[in-house]
């Protein structure tokens, strides 16, 4: 029997991001960039271009700035997410802010969140209530804390 070959595709739907971390690699100008994924490819030409790889098996990642504040990533990953050659499922770094909008809008055992902890943008019991919706629905792959200095220093507190 001839295995199936696995591809990883690593996806940057936006540079954006809507914290302003000041231990962030970067830069304002970046972390303010217009520019999308979606800008020269529409949702449903990603979607028909993995389309085009069932053959494969495949795992997505993503990162960015914050993949999750862009509308068209949420409907990206539903029709990703369904597709059966997408078997290892998406794997995104997100801040969180947007963790309600997730488990509403793509609640999937197949996305696997690499959660980061900034504590400068929510209390740690607001942290630890979007990580438990998330794995309740099965979707936490992880959770960094961001060792910053301004962190360190309100773990001190």
């Amino acid at each position: 029997m001839e295995a199936t070959e696995k591809y990883l595709f690593r996806f940057v739907p936006t540079m954006r991001c809507n914290f302003k971390c000041t231990y962030c690699f970067l830069g304002d100008t970046t972390r303010r960039a217009k520019g999308t994924m979606f800008d020269n490819h529409s949702v449903n030409e990603w979607i028909d271009a993995m389309k085009q790889f069932s053959d494969k098996e495949i795992e997505i990642y993503m990162w960015g700035g914050e993949p999750f504040i862009l509308d068209d990533t949420y409907t990206l990953l539903n029709a990703w997410l369904q597709m059966n050659h997408i078997a290892n499922g998406c794997r995104i770094d997100t801040n969180l802010y947007f963790a309600d909008k997730i488990a509403e809008k793509c609640p999937s055992g197949k996305l696997k969140l690499n959660c980061s902890y900034h504590m400068k943008y929510h209390s740690l019991d607001e942290e630890f209530r979007k990580i438990k919706k998330l794995k309740d629905l099965d979707m936490v792959g992880m959770l960094n804390f961001v060792a910053s200095e301004e962190n360190m220093m309100k773990l001190k507190q």
